[in-house]
């Protein structure tokens, strides 16, 4: 008998990494694992480009983000990175692209602390 991993909370809906685990925790915790590890990751480069100015570095990570963002299941996430990724594309204000990053920032660090609790609950 295979134990259901948790795969949602009021933020997060893991439901396409639990059809791609088929059922196998170990697999399961491997791909929420490297899904944390991965957006931690391009989290640092989108800050780092956007401290920089680097607008074609911003779209990048934000682009790379968005994806991860779809496996996590949270749409205000999705709908902020395809904001920082527009507003790059076209290296539009400033202003407008710190205020999005502030606002992934605060709801990444909440939805980053879930994954964690989720990852440790599996």
């Amino acid at each position: 008998m295979t134990t259901l991993m948790p795969t949602q909370t009021e933020l997060i809906n893991l439901s396409i990494i639990q059809e791609l685990m088929v059922g196998d925790p170990i697999n399961y915790q491997k791909i929420l694992k490297e899904l944390i590890i991965s957006t931690i990751a391009n989290t640092e480069k989108m800050y780092i480009n956007f401290y920089d100015k680097n607008w074609k570095g911003i779209k990048l990570a934000a682009h790379t983000l968005k994806s991860n963002a779809k496996y996590i299941g949270n749409e205000e996430l999705i709908s902020i990175l395809k904001k920082i990724e527009f507003e790059s594309e076209v290296e539009r204000n400033y202003e407008n692209t710190t205020v999005l990053v502030d606002r992934y920032k605060k709801l990444w660090t909440v939805l980053r602390a879930e994954l964690s609790t989720l990852l440790q609950s599996s």
